[in-house]
């Protein structure tokens, strides 16, 4: 028989300690998480925005005038609430038109701005008709 006594309840259960640094983990993965979910949120919230300003784009890519029309000046507008703003110009490096051809390049660039103040741009050529001399 061994002369030292160990009380059984001695072991038992958490000191404040261990219950004070379990809580402190607990918080700093929670707060993590949370993190986490916001940056999400937003991440999500901005690719929504993004959608918005191309699909708006798209629409006015759609309903732009055809080769055969030229434009003068930019063309504007507003459409679920973003504004979009089209521009002609001459197509620039150093492409040059045989006096023959009956197309004529055009570099179009349509800017979509969002409520937010996030924009959109999307620059593209067409051809158009060369107008009689």
């Amino acid at each position: 028989m061994s002369n030292t006594t160990t009380r059984p309840d001695a072991d038992a259960g958490f000191a404040l300690l261990e219950v004070l640094i379990a809580l402190a983990v607990l918080a700093v993965t929670l707060s993590a998480i949370g993190s986490l979910f916001a940056t999400n949120v937003q991440s999500t919230r901005r690719l929504e925005q993004h959608l918005a300003l191309i699909s708006v784009a798209r629409a006015v890519e759609t309903g732009l005038p055809g080769p055969q029309h030229a434009v003068d000046g930019p063309l504007t507008g507003v459409m679920n609430g973003h504004v979009w703003r089209v521009d002609y110009r001459p197509f620039g490096g150093g492409v040059r038109t045989q006096a023959s051809s009956r197309w004529i390049p055009e570099q179009v660039t349509i800017t979509v701005a969002g409520t937010d103040g996030a924009t959109f741009r999307l620059d593209t050529v067409r051809l158009v008709a060369r107008t009689s001399r």
